[in-house]
């Protein structure tokens, strides 16, 4: 089995590097790059704490690493079948709706007659361009793994916020739960591969992504938008979903000898990308999913050893798990609080709504006594396709009014208690 797989994964190589020999790409980040302000500086190894190694010259290798990306991502799609069933065995996917179940919201009155003016009066219809910012959360990465080594392979078709793959019988995701409102609905990713155009569309999430890189997915984003001719910037409503800071706290954190100037800088780049949205996007409504509780989900996973390798999982807190860490995380935590709450960023047709889905982790994820594992991959940290479905359900309820934290329910059976627009609460929460 293990030489097959490198056979194909050689053929796999081989064919796309030979289509990027005839077809060569752009270098389009360092352009954009460029455009914020960051130029790229030679690769030392000595000198890699402190964030100066942000963007080197080994830049110009970065065709080959997509090139092995969409290679080892077409591997695992070319085992799909096996892939599926795999996870079927282990729980990993939601529950299938029969066809004769209705979807238990009215779809009626979820769409305005006419497209409002105000984001305050916007409905769950009323939304017609879907997107999506983050890391590999927000990618799909290893929603559909068989093992720790599927992890890094991308299917952000499925993903929670960014993904419109299927329907949302079998794959319950916030675009799926859209586009019962506005089948008309654009944006989501339609595939698993890299945040390309063409599938990913809107999806520009990246795994290994900080908060320090959200001005460079703005540009991206906004350069999408402007280019692609489905979209009315000026008449159109548009969704952004948020899911940022994992990485800063568990990779990134520990390699800087300042963490107030750790801190100073991810705010600044924070504000510096809702700036960029804000005065180049019309009508748009951001989503922004807090962290969960990182102090409870580590302690969470130390329980479980045979299963969560908290060294690979998190290695910044569990080489540095000391009080004043827990305080730049606790401040981290608290900053897309504060910047939704500045009022240059609450317009009439601009506002951040921040979604706490995951701080009661603990009546979430541990059933019977054990950690449920149904809802994660098999690294622990990022989320299976049943994960991003309950998620995903999570989010929408959260976009109806504020979650009840301790409720554990949804989580359980996310359809069954699905939250609805009603004649008494008809639109979107912007508060």
């Amino acid at each position: 089995m293990i030489v097959i797989q490198l056979v194909l994964f050689t053929q796999q190589l081989l064919s796309l590097t030979a289509a990027r020999l005839e077809t060569p790409i752009l270098n389009r980040s360092g352009q954009m790059l460029s455009r914020l302000g960051i130029q790229s500086v030679p690769f030392n190894l000595g000198d890699l704490r402190n964030g100066h190694m942000y963007y080197t010259n080994l830049e110009k290798y970065r065709n080959i690493v997509l090139v092995l990306r969409n290679a080892s991502i077409n591997i695992a799609l070319a085992g799909m079948d096996q892939m599926m069933a795999s996870n079927k065995a282990e729980g990993k996917l939601q529950q299938p709706v029969p066809e004769d179940q209705p979807f238990p919201c009215n779809l009626s009155q979820g769409r305005s007659p006419e497209p409002p003016s105000l984001i305050s009066q916007l409905r769950p219809g009323d939304i017609d361009i879907v997107a999506a910012f983050g890391d590999s959360v927000t990618a799909g990465s290893g929603l559909l793994s068989r093992s720790f080594f599927d992890v890094s392979s991308e299917f952000r078709g499925l993903s929670f916020s960014g993904g419109g793959i299927g329907n949302w019988r079998t794959s319950l995701t916030l675009p799926n739960i859209l586009k019962l409102y506005n089948p008309q609905l654009y944006g989501y990713a339609t595939h698993g591969l890299v945040a390309d155009r063409q599938r990913s569309v809107f999806n520009v999430a990246e795994p290994m992504l900080i908060t320090r890189d959200l001005p460079y997915q703005a540009l991206v984003l906004i350069e999408r938008l402007q280019s692609d001719p489905k979209v009315n910037m000026q008449q159109h409503w548009k969704l952004l979903t948020i899911n940022v800071g994992m990485n800063d706290i568990c990779f990134e954190l520990c390699s800087w000898d300042d963490s107030d100037e750790f801190l100073h800088l991810q705010r600044q780049q924070a504000y510096r990308a809702l700036s960029m949205l804000r005065d180049n996007v019309p009508r748009l409504m951001i989503n922004w999913v807090l962290l969960p509780d990182i102090h409870e989900f580590l302690r969470l996973l130390a329980q479980f050893p045979d299963k969560c390798n908290l060294q690979l999982i998190c290695s910044c807190m569990t080489r540095l798990f000391r009080p004043q860490y827990l305080d730049v995380v606790q401040q981290l935590q608290r900053m897309p609080l504060e910047l939704a709450a500045l009022s240059e960023f609450r317009r009439d047709d601009f506002v951040i709504v921040t979604h706490d889905l995951l701080s009661n982790l603990t009546g979430i994820v541990i059933r019977h006594g054990a950690m449920d594992m149904r809802f994660f991959s098999h690294d622990c940290m990022h989320f299976s396709q049943r994960g991003h479905a309950i998620a995903s359900s999570a989010l929408w309820n959260s976009m109806q009014q504020k979650l009840d934290l301790h409720e554990v329910r949804a989580w359980r059976q996310p359809v069954q208690h699905m939250m609805c627009p009603s004649a008494e609460r008809p639109f979107l929460r912007i508060i």
